[in-house]
């Protein structure tokens, strides 16, 4: 299969809100493979954002990297960096982990960035106030559609130091490809070849046009036998059941 390459003009950016959590796993595969193919198994790219990211026929391509002071960065790229690269410029592979692991949070969260509300504008004022959050090491509210195994592995990636993340992109990608959703369920039936005899006695069925159909016959209704004296009729006003016991079969109290 070709390997896709980056189009600054078809991005996802803004597609990252309608994705369960099966598409959630293999995307962050696909974004580790597309880091590993750019920089390296141990490389580290610095810009891994939706707007920097290509995805096609199920797979990912990732644009330019960037080493570029957080003064010169576009904003909506400085919202997906670690960190560590905001505080001081460091960054390693695992600072790449951070943007894939917020990127995956995102995805499971409608499309919604941690401490950000939904449905409301994303104003200057409320960036800062998102970004500020996240620099600062607090504590990231749960993505609404997460499984507890997935939210660990998203969890580990998002941790504030980067010495508690996975390492590089290769070891977030096993640990994606280890949870149970990331197991491939054939959409379809598997296909079940038939030997040449078999083909043959294969028989196509056609509906007669002048077939007549048989109205199935009305269930016959049961024949009523003939009560006993003493059964009762609940059918039967309480006046005619005693005239039919007799008037002294009850007594009076």
């Amino acid at each position: 299969m070709t390997t896709i390459s980056y189009d600054p003009d078809n991005t996802i950016a803004g597609g990252l809100n309608a994705l369960n959590p099966r598409d959630v796993i293999r995307m962050g595969i696909g974004l580790c493979e597309a880091v590993e193919r750019s920089v390296g198994a141990d490389g580290f790219h610095g810009s891994v954002w939706p707007g920097n990211i290509t995805h096609s026929d199920d797979q990912f391509a990732i644009g330019p990297t960037s080493d570029a002071p957080i003064s010169e960065m576009d904003p909506d790229a400085l919202e997906y960096i670690a960190p560590e690269q905001f505080w001081n410029g460091s960054a390693s592979a695992a600072s790449d982990v951070y943007s894939i692991g917020l990127i995956l949070y995102t995805a499971l969260n409608d499309g919604v960035m941690p401490f950000f509300k939904p449905d409301t504008e994303h104003t200057p004022e409320a960036r800062a106030y998102a970004l500020q959050n996240r620099m600062k090491g607090a504590a990231l509210p749960a993505p609404r559609a997460a499984g507890r195994e997935l939210l660990t592995v998203v969890e580990k990636a998002l941790s504030f130091r980067a010495e508690d993340r996975y390492p590089k992109p290769g070891a977030l990608k096993l640990a994606l490809e280890a949870l149970p959703e990331a197991a491939v369920i054939p959409a379809v039936a598997p296909l079940i070849h038939l030997t040449e005899e078999e083909m043959q006695n294969t028989r196509s069925y056609k509906v007669d046009k002048d077939f007549e159909k048989i109205a199935p016959s009305k269930p016959k209704k049961p024949q009523k036998t003939k009560k006993q004296q003493n059964d009762v009729d609940e059918n039967m006003d309480a006046k005619a059941f005693r005239k039919r016991r007799g008037a002294g079969s009850f007594r009076s109290f």
